[in-house]
């Protein structure tokens, strides 16, 4: 836990947007969340730069944000700023997979030989549906001690294939559960093979364009203009976060987006037509191991609740829907060790009146 400090406090309540459509009267829900929001800083927790959204039906009754967006300038957080959001990237190149699947230009059970012409014998009996789960029993590249975030810069991802080609699987392809950066890196990969496009370029004209996320994409040296600085809280000051590898701008984890683009993804996933998909069901299956594609399968009192979290170089995400409450959550923050899990939880609580969930 942080020592509790003035600034987040003093920012919370000047920060926070009031409900679309409420001409500035704050709804009863925006209070309650205003005041656990106060709770936090009181208590130092780890949320103090974010930007939060929370709809239901699709309508945010709280859109604000805490803190700064670049603490060298004191430039204050909003809800236009765009973060890095990790690994929920992997819900987006799962979807891609699917519309891929949905056009009959490849099948799930597909090996992943046959995207990789260099693929070694070891993975014959990996499939696509391997990766998307985390069942193929590839190693994950960024557990390996050969693997250094700061000097794979320019890394590519036929360079983690190389990595890991020749490593022993860590059990049988379906066989063992094992959370895999590696395997949504290759999937990216099959996504530009099929589609003779790179991945970047095939969700924008396939997701982000139609569905009119104009403010999401991948990382890269572009200069952004709402794009906040990651930080890490060190000791007892705040430091620069060391720039993660491009490698991971890949499949892995490596876009930003907004809250305001993640609600529109989110809505999206409930009328499988703006996708160009008639089915969605894979997307939300638990395949025995609380994992869909691209998201968590779960529960939480008593709901049923699909969510994906991402950190990764002084950014921290969470990305919550229960969608028999058709709640949505969405926490994004500068600061990796951001306890945006944590609040994302204690947001549904507070609004679906269930328990709060224990620490």
């Amino acid at each position: 836990m942080r020592p509790v400090r003035s600034l987040f406090v003093a920012c919370a309540i000047l920060a926070l947007a009031a409900p679309a459509g409420a001409q500035g009267k704050r709804s009863a829900s925006a209070v309650q969340i205003e005041a656990l929001l106060r709770s936090y800083g009181a208590k130092g927790l780890d949320v103090e730069d974010a930007t939060l959204l929370v709809a239901k039906d699709g309508v945010p009754v709280f859109r604000g944000s805490v803190g700064l967006a670049n603490r060298e300038w004191g430039i204050k957080s909003d809800p236009e700023v765009e973060y890095r959001i990790g690994s929920i990237t992997k819900q987006f190149v799962a979807m891609a997979i699917l519309q891929l699947a949905s056009a009959h230009k490849l099948s799930l059970d597909d090996p992943i030989s046959k995207f990789l012409s260099d693929s070694p014998p070891a993975w014959r009996e990996i499939t696509v549906r391997h990766l998307l789960v985390h069942t193929s029993g590839i190693a994950n590249f960024t557990a390996l001690p050969e693997f250094d975030g700061r000097t794979w810069m320019y890394k590519t991802a036929e360079d983690v294939v190389r990595l890991v080609r020749d490593r022993p699987l860590e059990g049988a392809p379906g066989g063992v559960f094992s959370y895999d950066n590696t395997g949504y890196v290759i999937l990216g990969l099959v996504v530009e093979k099929v589609s003779g496009k790179t991945l970047g370029d095939y969700l924008s004209a396939q997701i982000f364009g139609p569905l009119g996320m104009h403010h999401t994409g991948f990382v890269s040296d572009q200069v952004l203009t709402h794009r906040a600085t990651g930080y890490v809280f060190e000791g007892s000051a705040w430091n620069d976060a060391p720039w993660m590898s491009n490698v991971i701008e890949s499949g892995a984890g490596g876009m930003y987006s907004t809250v305001d683009d993640l609600l529109r993804w989110d809505q999206a996933l409930y009328d499988p037509r703006q996708l160009r998909l008639t089915d969605l069901a894979p997307m939300f299956t638990d395949y025995g191991r609380g994992f869909g594609f691209g998201y968590v399968i779960g529960s939480e009192g008593g709901r049923r609740v699909w969510w994906h979290n991402g950190h990764t170089g002084g950014f921290g995400a969470m990305l919550a829907r229960y969608p028999d409450s058709r709640l949505t959550i969405i926490v994004l923050s500068n600061d990796d060790d951001a306890h945006v899990e944590g609040l994302s939880r204690d947001l549904a609580a507070l609004l679906l009146k269930t328990p709060k969930p224990s620490r």
